[in-house]
This record gives structure tokens, C-alpha cells and sequence, in this order.
């Protein structure tokens, strides 16, 4: 860790809940109970006793999955903060939408979250207020869960999908099943490409006949080597999200955005936010509900802006803030070289402070 010079944070989506999660950073760190203290009261619900005793059916209701990752991973970077010695804000109207140092932050060459996760990265960029993304993702939860019923499946390969061609072979089959198929029965056939995880993990979703579809003849194609059914109600990503979009794009024109202070990826369009055009932040966000989760151009964004600015691959390492390894496994299948490690616990936050507080005591705010 002493050779690394550059960061990219990466913030967990949904699948990565774990009961307790949370816990152990209250117990080793009691001062951050008072986040998850104000978290309860802004939501009017405990939902740090649902992350710290679950049941675990209950923290994987999406209205509730999405604000608990959230606060569990703005909770571990408000205690990197102030463990590494960075002066919080003392300005009382700051502290109130309880920021992170911009001297932490600068630290950051990126942060990107995987599709709920980019509120967490925009939160940590004070893009946004903590009361402000918690409550956007509560409601966005809500709405994912009233949204037309539809199905996923995970399309695995051993090969390179995206070399071989089979990944745009892919794209041009659920393109061809959704613009092609006759809807005049009234049974949709709908199949768009969700989540592109990694070279090896493609996520599609949509109606059950579009999904079923693309999987029986892709099989035939051999463009991958199986198709998984994800466990969820709704096709997450797909053109069936469109009323949510639509409904949750009043929502967010109602939330103040402001300039990132880090250089935070888009997942729809795998590159920065434009800082000179906030508006876009909202008019994206909608947008992503409906858009594919671009993961691994946005991972391949950062290792090629390291590359023309000759950093080496030794001197860079990706941050995963959060419960679970999901995103730290992903980085090792897109970028095999790439060091990526995960700070979830509160054994890992304290081996992340003793390995690294040489990197960030020379730039500290004083």
C-alpha cells in the first residue's frame, strides 16, 4: 500500500446487503452512531436496526436495501475522515448537511457507484446533502418496487465476451427481439442489456418471453456459456422502468445538486459529469433507470486516464466502500493487474488506516 499514489472509490449496489452490516463500525467507532441515529429519524423508521438485526427478508425489500447501503458506506468514509486526522467542517449550516472535507476528498482521483451506488459516489463528491440522498433512494426504492413486473438473468462467459464479439452480438439480438417482436396480443417481448459487469458477467432484463428468448438463442449462437435467473421482481434497467423514470424525475427536480468536488463516473455514459452543467446530474439519474449499467467502461475510464497520465498499475488501486466484495471481484475480471481492495468491516477500515496513513498525513488540513 505504501507504493500507491492514486485512488478511484467504488460504492456497492443492491446485492450486497448483509445483516449487521454496520454494527461493528458502532461498536469500534461509537461516535458514528449519531449518522445512523439521524438516518432513523430523516426515514421516521429504524432502519439501522433492520441493518443490524435484520430479518434478512426485510433488508432486501429494495425501499429499504437502497438507503442501508448508502448509510453504510458514507458511514465508513465519515470515519476514514476523522480517524486520518482531516478536520470536518465546523461551519454550523455545513455541518448540517454533513459534508466530507474537501482535503479527504481531493485525495480521490474518481468515485463511481454501481447503479444505486453512484448516489453514494456523488454524497461522498458533496454533490448532495446526506438528508437529501437518503431520502432519494428511499423513494427510489418505493418506485422500483411498483414498477411492472419483468424478470433478469446473468449471462456468464469463461471468454472475454467483449473481445470475442459476443457481447455486441448480444446487443444487436435484444435489439432485434424488442424492436421486431409483434405486441398486438398484448404480450410485450421486451429484452434489454441491464448491466454490463464485467467481460465475463452480462445482466439482461425485460419481459419474460424477450428474456427467454435471447437465452435460447444466444445458447444456440454460443455467445456464453450459461444464463442465470436473477431473484427479483421487476426487469431493473430495462425499457419497462419507463413510468419510474418518469414519475422519479419529479422527485429528483425537487433536490438541490451541486458541483462534485471529485470527478464522479456516470453510469450511463462512463464518463464525469459534466461540472459545468449541473442540470445533467438529475436528467442522468432518471436516465439511468432505464439505461444500461455501462460497469465495465467506467472501470476501463479510470485505468485508461491512470494510463496517460503514466501511472503505473502499482501506484493506483481501487477503494470498494461497503458491505461485500461484489465490485472488488468485478475490477479483477475487467482489469486483472488493477489492485482493488474492499473496506466493509471494522477490521478492514482499521488495516486500510495502519497501511495507508503515510499517504494522507502529508496533505492533511492543518
Amino acid at each position: 500500500m505504501t507504493t500507491i499514489k492514486r485512488f478511484a472509490l467504488l460504492f456497492p449496489g443492491q446485492g450486497s446487503q448483509l445483516v449487521g452490516m454496520g454494527k461493528d463500525l458502532v461498536c469500534e467507532f461509537p461516535y458514528i452512531q449519531s449518522l445512523f441515529t439521524r438516518a432513523d429519524h430523516i426515514l421516521n423508521f429504524s432502519l439501522s436496526k433492520v441493518m443490524f438485526e435484520g430479518p434478512v427478508e426485510e433488508l432486501k425489500q429494495t425501499e429499504i436495501t437502497q438507503p442501508a447501503l448508502l448509510l453504510h458506506s458514507y458511514s465508513i468514509l465519515k470515519i476514514l475522515e476523522k480517524e486520518l486526522g482531516f478536520k470536518q467542517h465546523q461551519h454550523q449550516q455545513l455541518q448540517q448537511t454533513l459534508p466530507l472535507s474537501n482535503e479527504f476528498i481531493k485525495h480521490f482521483d474518481f468515485m463511481l457507484g454501481h447503479s444505486l451506488g453512484e448516489y453514494t459516489a456523488l454524497l461522498a463528491s458533496n454533490s448532495i446533502s446526506f438528508d437529501d440522498a437518503l431520502r432519494l433512494v428511499r423513494h427510489r426504492g418505493e418506485l422500483m418496487k411498483e414498477c411492472k413486473s419483468g424478470v433478469m438473468a446473468a449471462l456468464l462467459s469463461k471468454t472475454n465476451m467483449v473481445q470475442s464479439g459476443s457481447l455486441m452480438n448480444i446487443k444487436s439480438l435484444a435489439h432485434e427481439i424488442t424492436t421486431t417482436a409483434d405486441n398486438s396480443n398484448g404480450d410485450l417481448c421486451i429484452c434489454n442489456i441491464s448491466n454490463v459487469n464485467s467481460p465475463n458477467q452480462v445482466v439482461i432484463s425485460g419481459t419474460e418471453s424477450g428474456v427467454n428468448q435471447l437465452i435460447e438463442r444466444g445458447k444456440k449462437l454460443k455467445l456464453f456459456t450459461k444464463a442465470i435467473k436473477l431473484p427479483v421482481s421487476a426487469a431493473f434497467h430495462s425499457d419497462l422502468m419507463k413510468d419510474c423514470s418518469n414519475e422519479f424525475s419529479n422527485k429528483l427536480s425537487t433536490v438541490q445538486f451541486s458541483k462534485p468536488e471529485s470527478t464522479v463516473i456516470s453510469n450511463v455514459t462512463y464518463s464525469p459529469y459534466n461540472n459545468n452543467d449541473i442540470e445533467s446530474i438529475p436528467k442522468l439519474l432518471s436516465q439511468q433507470l432505464v439505461s444500461t449499467v455501462e460497469w465495465t467502461s467506467s472501470i476501463d475510464y479510470c485505468t485508461n486516464q491512470w494510463e496517460k497520465q503514466q501511472q503505473q498499475q502499482s501506484e493506483t488501486c481501487f477503494i470498494e466502500i461497503g458491505s461485500g466484495k461484489v465490485l472488488t471481484e468485478l475490477v479483477k475480471q475487467i482489469s486483472p493487474l488493477s489492485e482493488c481492495i474492499n473496506i466493509g468491516t471494522s477490521d478492514e477500515v482499521k488495516e486500510f488506516i495502519k497501511n495507508s496513513n503515510n499517504i494522507f498525513k502529508d496533505n492533511k488540513s492543518i
